[in-house]
């Protein structure tokens, strides 16, 4: 993209501008060290640390509402609501296998696992 003049200000491309920001920070290296986690406060990971473990270890309800596939929702206001079929509930400590169609909905606790099909949660507090 070439250089373009716009009032006062220097438009250059996105390429440019990354050039010239790191032509502008001094370039480090920094070395690593062991420290023990107490002493780790305000400091910066040295590489990236992930657990073997998934905590759940499965999708949950980050909030009550109900599961529903996103896109059924999409356009949805209060002057244009969009209506599901309620096909179900699951509560927080329930391992319930409940299908959520297109079109559909299951009621749902926080904490409880996201039924099959579902990729969103309409929110009702």
């Amino acid at each position: 993209m070439p250089v373009r003049e716009k009032g006062f200000k220097k438009l250059v491309s996105v390429a440019e501008a990354q050039k010239i920001m790191l032509e502008a920070i001094p370039s480090m290296t920094l070395e690593s060290e062991l420290v023990p986690l107490r002493e780790a406060v305000n400091r910066v990971l040295a590489e990236n640390i992930a657990s073997p473990v998934n905590v759940p270890p499965f999708p949950r309800a980050a909030m009550d509402g109900y599961a529903v596939h996103a896109e059924d929702t999409f356009g949805a206001s209060q002057s244009n609501p969009i209506i599901l079929k309620l096909v179900g509930a699951i509560d927080i400590g329930e391992n319930k296998t409940i299908q959520v169609p297109h079109g559909g909905a299951v009621k749902i606790s926080t904490g409880a696992p996201m039924p099959e099909g579902a990729n969103a949660v309409v929110m009702y507090e």
